[in-house]
């Protein structure tokens, strides 16, 4: 090696080695500030509803009863999906007592319900889920002339 080349790769080491003590004080600063942003614990949190339920099951609507969770629940959000949705949960907000129906669901699906409370201090984790299949149309006739019509279809 030459007394250039060696000089050379003594100032990439050098380089390398300020690049990474930089990196590590940026790190240790990121990490320092998370961790004063999570310092707040669960009990900080208001508790979720609980004891969830569900009845009046229709083909296309369903009633969700729940618990309070909380003496100074101000109001809870109602989310729910179908099971295989990939999509997520649908929220419904504003909701002020501790049952609602979810309508305009779709027959013969499998769908997941959980619930939110709201206090003064703020959002609730979401409660256990609580999972339900909607009912089925049923059999019955109606105007279709000489048909029998089962569900919206006339045979």
């Amino acid at each position: 090696m030459t007394a250039n080349t060696d000089h050379r790769l003594r100032s990439t080491a050098d380089a390398v080695s300020t690049m990474s003590s930089t990196l590590f004080v940026r790190l240790l600063i990121i990490v320092a500030l998370a961790l004063t942003e999570l310092s707040f614990t669960s009990a900080d949190l208001p508790a979720p509803p609980q004891k969830l339920s569900l009845s009046e099951i229709t083909a296309s609507s369903m009633k969700l009863s729940w618990k309070r969770g909380n003496s100074d629940d101000i109001g809870y959000i109602v989310q729910y999906k179908a099971k295989q949705d990939p999509n997520g949960f649908r929220e419904i907000k504003g909701i002020n007592t501790t049952e609602f129906v979810i309508d305009m669901l779709q027959p013969f699906l499998q769908y997941e319900f959980r619930t939110i409370a709201i206090t003064k201090t703020g959002r609730s984790p979401p409660s256990m889920l609580v999972e339900a299949v909607t009912g089925e149309l049923g059999a019955y006739v109606t105007n279709c002339p000489m048909y029998t019509q089962i569900g919206p279809f006339c045979w």
